[in-house]
């Protein structure tokens, strides 16, 4: 900032109430060696660096399991929001340095509801196809296995009522 022309009444006065503090700014994702950082930074820029690639990340987090597997409230606020998980990974209320989250599980539950919400989109897709083609409610029930309630909930998603069989 102070590379500017401060020989002018503006740049004399700026001088005198901003500090010339110097910055130094680390790209995450061009960090080839995390190891050189020694505190909570370390895993921070390993998450960081990991994001763009789920894969990557989930391996990373595994590897340093040691440290997600007891992170303080703190540090599981920083991972949600860098992250960009706010919304899919639990906020915890309490705050303060006693309270340990542990990440691994935490992103598993994430990984086990993602799963859990793709088989229920399956069957409700297969469900809407069985309606469309024509089937009976009584034999959707016995091919897939669900109860009424599912097929008249995807009955009504369609926009449509099918009579019972």
């Amino acid at each position: 900032m102070f590379g500017m022309n401060m020989q002018t009444e503006e740049g004399r006065i700026l001088c005198k109430y901003v500090p010339n503090y110097r910055i130094n700014l680390v790209d995450a994702g061009n960090i080839s060696d995390l190891g050189m950082f020694h505190t909570d930074l370390q895993q921070i820029l390993g998450v960081l660096k990991y994001r763009q690639d789920k894969k990557e990340l989930k391996d990373y987090i595994y590897e340093n399991r040691d440290y997600f597997a007891g992170v303080d409230v703190e540090t599981y606020q920083a991972l949600r929001a860098f992250l960009h998980s706010e919304n899919m990974l639990k906020d915890f209320a309490v705050s303060g340095k006693e309270t340990r989250i542990d990440m691994c599980q935490a992103l598993e539950e994430l990984y086990q509801d993602g799963v859990r919400e793709g088989r229920e989109e399956g069957v409700a897709m297969i469900i809407l196809n069985m309606l469309k083609s024509g089937m009976s409610v009584s034999d959707i029930k016995k091919y897939t296995g669900v109860g009424e309630s599912m097929i008249v909930q995807v009955q009504k998603s369609m926009g449509t009522l099918i009579h019972k069989s």
